[in-house]
């Protein structure tokens, strides 16, 4: 089973930082009169505003006054991270994709994706800041900063970018702490995988076909699903295409023969039975069956949602017991989304949360 000697060092800081203060505030209680107005010695600072220059994914510096108290997030991956951090009450609006954690249904829905808000209802809602991704048209953030609102665009597509983004989302929050917390937490799986392929040389990797929505559209190198597949130490097959999103032919990936397919189904949502169809389209393909993937039963369908943002290293496991399921045997992918659902979103969120983020999964 997974053990994380990383959060084991963070806890045990922690209690040894709790031991030797202890006797402090024992002291400070004791010394303490009936009259004094902060029983125990405990006293509750008022919280200090301070304007900050932020630099969001569009290269735009933002001039925020934080903590701010109310925002609206139109990507899901970033009100996840905002959720981990401990402000859901912050958000009073959310796009369509962002339903989990299930508190965040019950929010208006002020867009479908960040290419399509409703502006005059994110005004209404009066938020401090409006979060959205790279979708967001120039002529709509001008429209949107009109009203006073600051627009900040994040991304969370690359692993480096989710942690810039928990970062900065930290920042707006007053929660800088918790932010290199959640941070360390997601870069501690990645040292993990990275760790254990250390070893592989170019000509031990597996080749990989990775498919994305459309019949045999895939990514190069400069595709952030690509970089998913070279950090869990594959070889993407069309990494050096022209296009970041080629449409390749089945005569291309026949002659590439590769090991693994990888394919990231249409939607966010998906249960092991919408998986299930789609695995049993892909592996139909008259043209893939002389595949080593297909002869291998090397074909798995994933949840793109489970490759960004906080659900980054779920995904990263995937695909890594993938590629090299002997390397990683004793990873169980249940109880990794299990830790990382009740670490930052509570115990109800095992009962809450149903969808499905691989099929099938690697022994």
């Amino acid at each position: 089973m997974l053990q994380l000697g990383f959060l084991t060092r963070f806890k045990l800081v922690r209690t040894s930082l709790a031991v030797l203060l202890l006797p402090a505030l024992l002291l400070g209680a004791a010394g303490c009169s009936q009259d004094d107005p902060y029983p125990g010695g405990q006293i509750e600072l008022p919280t200090v505003e301070k304007t900050i220059n932020l630099t969001d994914f569009d290269g735009k510096t933002v001039e925020i006054t934080v903590p701010v108290k109310k925002v609206v997030c139109i990507t899901a991956a970033a009100s996840e991270m905002i959720c981990a951090l401990g402000k859901t009450d912050a958000i009073v609006g959310r796009d369509s994709y962002s339903l989990f954690p299930t508190a965040l249904s019950s929010l208006p829905e002020v867009a479908t994706t960040s290419a399509s808000p409703n502006i005059e209802l994110i005004a209404g809602l009066k938020p401090d800041v409006l979060i959205c991704d790279g979708m967001l048209k120039e002529a709509d953030r001008e429209k949107i900063e009109a009203y006073g609102i600051k627009v900040l665009v994040v991304s969370t597509s690359r692993p480096e970018e989710s942690l810039n983004c928990i970062n900065m989302l930290g920042q707006l929050f007053g929660l800088e702490d918790t932010a290199a917390e959640i941070a360390g937490y997601i870069q501690g799986f990645r040292d993990l995988v990275a760790g254990r392929l250390s070893s592989l040389n170019d000509g031990d990797k597996v080749k990989v076909y990775w498919e994305w929505t459309a019949d045999y559209k895939s990514c190069n190198r400069d595709g952030a699903y690509s970089q998913m597949v070279t950090e869990a130490g594959g070889i993407n097959i069309a990494d050096a295409e022209d296009v970041m999103y080629p449409v390749l032919s089945a005569e291309f990936v026949m002659a590439q023969n590769p090991d693994v397919i990888i394919k990231c189904p249409k939607g966010t949502y998906h249960t092991p039975d919408t998986l299930k169809a789609a695995y049993d389209e892909l592996i139909s393909r008259t043209a893939l069956g002389i595949t080593s993937a297909i002869k291998n039963n090397r074909v798995y369908m994933v949840n793109l949602d489970c490759g960004k943002g906080i659900r980054y290293p779920l995904g990263l496991l995937y695909y890594a017991k993938c590629f090299y399921p002997e390397l990683f045997s004793d990873i169980n992918l249940d109880d990794v989304q299990n830790e990382i659902l009740t670490k930052y979103f509570g115990a109800d969120a095992l009962s809450d949360y149903d969808e499905a983020y691989g099929y099938p999964i690697p022994e």
